[in-house]
């Protein structure tokens, strides 16, 4: 009897597999919950190993398998996207590894999670021009946008003078990495901001907006958790700079309420100029706390003793065309959120509904802030639990993984020729 035909998805990547994390890995273990109960088999190579040695795998759901060469590559993480023949190796070497195990009959396809310059063009090359295989690629966000946001981290007049340079010299490669994925087989994006940019020059694209796994969050049941008098504790987790997510005009804004009924426990890291920013204003404020980076699967435990998580982005390339993981993951967790009308939140988020929204502005105006933080610490009890579970049900309606397994499915294994 003939086996049945398979699908196989092959995701590239750059994480590290021994200690996998981040939102892009969280995206794409969303995707395998999605295609669980389909014929497909994920498995998942990265650039930081060898596969010329052989590898090891290793079963992280039933349908999603990490293949972890055996020897993993160290490099200088200075200009890693720019290793030319050392990502051009791996593509050669794991594209051997695969074959041996690829069975006649086997549908595969190649999906790149990874939009910088060098991996982007060198897939390109290898799978759709050497091979003619399918090749797809997801934007989450503008390579130039993150370029611009990077901080520059330094006190030295010259020092810094350099780091500029050096940046506006990079905004070649991330402008071509924004510029590269129309020539892939498929396109997914994160947001309709994405999808107005690339949709006029690709009919194959998809938007998928963020996903969150509901299981890990959902600890809360039908919205119990209740504010029950003393401070309002407010959750930062996050990027610790200002463009990203708005963190220093969240802390200006406490200290404009004048009170000390409201404590803010701030969670991540940044770039060290950054970090010593943070140290210095928050000396005699004792109601905000830095408490340092914790690991992905701590963040759910942490979120029971707060009321309230806050991110409100400014408006800037990067906040305006991507979409943020944790949004959907605030929302599964049933504890109201408090961001910005910044990119696709205005489609999903009402102010006072199912979240608390300010206006968004390329500076964040921290009057308005401070207003509206006081206006939710007045709330009863009652109102804030509801508007949290308003947020847990707009999770449900649009950011369960499970809502886009036929769509998902449909589009990478029938998107068309290459």
């Amino acid at each position: 009897m003939m086996e049945k035909s398979k699908n196989e998805l092959i995701i590239i990547t750059d994480f590290d597999l021994d200690e996998p994390s981040g939102a892009g890995y969280n995206r794409i273990m969303c995707y395998a919950t999605a295609l669980s109960e389909s014929d497909i088999s994920i498995k998942l190579i990265s650039s930081k190993y060898s596969y010329k040695d052989g590898i090891s795998s290793y079963a992280k759901s039933s349908n999603l398998s990490l293949l972890k060469g055996i020897k993993k590559i160290n490099y200088k993480a200075t200009f890693e996207d720019f290793h030319i023949y050392r990502i051009y190796r791996f593509l050669k070497e794991s594209e051997k590894v695969l074959n041996l195990s690829l069975t006649e009959g086997t549908t595969r396809v190649y999906y790149l999670y990874n939009s910088t310059f060098v991996p982007t063009l060198l897939c390109l090359i290898y799978y759709k021009i050497i091979r003619r295989r399918r090749l797809l690629i997801e934007k989450n966000e503008l390579e130039i946008g993150i370029e611009l946001n990077k901080p520059v981290d330094s006190d030295n007049p010259l020092k810094k003078f350099v780091l500029l340079f050096l940046r506006i010299i990079l905004l070649i490669p991330s402008l071509l990495a924004d510029l590269l994925p129309v020539f892939y087989s498929g396109l997914i994006v994160i947001s309709s901001s994405l999808f107005k940019i690339y949709r006029p020059f690709t009919k194959k694209i998809l938007t998928i907006p963020i996903l969150a796994d509901q299981e890990a969050f959902n600890r809360f049941g039908n919205g119990e958790k209740v504010k029950t008098g003393g401070p309002l504790k407010i959750g930062y987790f996050g990027n610790i700079s200002e463009k990203k997510d708005g963190l220093f005009s969240l802390i200006e804004s406490i200290t404009l309420t004048k009170t000390e009924e409201i404590e803010l426990f701030i969670y991540g890291t940044g770039a060290s100029y950054d970090i010593r920013k943070l140290q210095k204003i928050l000396k005699g404020i004792p109601q905000i706390k830095y408490c340092g980076l914790i690991n992905a699967d701590q963040v759910p435990k942490r979120l029971i003793d707060l009321d309230l998580l806050a991110f409100p982005r400014p408006q800037n390339l990067q906040t305006k065309f991507g979409f943020s993981t944790k949004l959907a993951e605030f929302l599964f967790s049933k504890i109201p959120v408090l961001t910005s009308d910044i990119g696709d939140n205005k489609l999903y988020l009402k102010d006072n509904e199912n979240a608390f929204i300010i206006r968004s502005s390329k500076k964040i105006s921290t009057d308005l802030l401070s207003k509206k933080i006081i206006s939710i610490y007045n709330l009863a009890p009652v109102e804030l639990r509801k508007v949290g579970y308003n947020g847990y049900l707009t999770a449900n309606s649009y950011f369960n993984p499970h809502l886009y397994a036929s769509t998902l499915r449909n589009f990478l294994f029938n998107v068309g020729s290459v």
